[in-house]
């Protein structure tokens, strides 16, 4: 192999691996730059925790494959309204028993998440799979189990903002939740209304291929098969008007040709 012939070589594998090296770059790019605007500022906090942004951008890629597998649904218009009316009480308790009260708000909303089809009993694993829908309503959510964690040594101020930060999270899911019910809606108006087209193109087929059948291109039909309502079917003569007409005009012209000809000649009108 001349030296020629190795520089060319070289200089092809340098070139394929610089190709190669900016398309992995620019993959990492387009990876980084989805899940800082999926997860906002959780994706700041979990570089931090991990310690390494390519360790916080493995498990939030994991998160979002997670909730990929999830059947999060939308809640029936009575389970959403049962989840307001105890929202409201639990407000209203929380002023002659704030403790209990974000105890039941905390209780609430493990609750609400479960009926739309998050996994719960491990709060880490709820707050990660929050992440990917709801992430800038997350900080909420993670004071508002901090401070009812230990609700008997918080200060009322502390509950009440402990509330508050409840509050956020359960309008979203049940927001989340009317957004999904009324797609889920006009989904299904549009699909019916697709379907009434759909009938109306096929009612209006049939109507033309029954003319077709009657009236075909070697003349009129002389039956039709009419189906009895024991599931058989009855030839039908089929009466064409057509050669009624006919006759008539032939029975016409035959008394004009039956006339004497010097008196249709004197009263051609007759």
């Amino acid at each position: 192999m001349s030296n020629t012939t190795v520089i060319v070589v070289v200089v092809v594998v340098l070139v394929l691996l610089g190709v190669g090296l900016a398309l992995v770059a620019r993959q990492r790019g387009a990876r980084r730059e989805h899940l800082q605007e999926r997860f906002g500022g959780e994706y700041d906090r979990t570089v931090e925790d991990a310690g390494s942004r390519r360790r916080a951008e493995s498990e939030l890629a994991a998160r979002e494959q997670r909730r990929a597998s999830l059947q999060i649904v939308a809640l029936a218009p009575g389970r959403a309204e049962h989840f307001r009316a105890a929202w409201t009480s639990t407000q209203a308790q929380f002023v002659e028993q704030p403790k209990e009260a974000v105890r039941d708000a905390d209780r609430l909303v493990g609750r609400l998440m479960a009926e739309r089809g998050y996994p719960t009993g491990d709060f880490d694993q709820q707050a990660a799979d929050l992440s990917v829908d709801h992430a800038d309503v997350l900080d909420h959510y993670r004071e508002a189990h901090r401070i009812g964690s230990d609700a008997d040594e918080a200060t009322t101020e502390e509950l009440r903002q402990a509330m508050v930060h409840y509050r956020y999270l359960v309008d979203r899911l049940l927001e989340e939740s009317a957004s999904v019910a009324d797609d889920e809606a006009q989904a299904q108006q549009r699909s019916d209304s697709v379907e009434r087209g759909a009938e109306t193109v096929r009612e209006g087929r049939a109507e033309r291929m029954g003319q077709d059948r009657l009236d075909g291109p070697d003349g009129p039909a002389q039956e039709i098969r009419a189906i009895r309502p024991d599931g058989g079917a009855t030839a039908v003569p089929v009466v064409d008007h057509r050669d009624e007409r006919d006759a008539a005009h032939t029975r016409q012209d035959d008394v004009v040709d039956l006339r004497d000809p010097l008196e249709a000649q004197r009263d051609p009108e007759r």
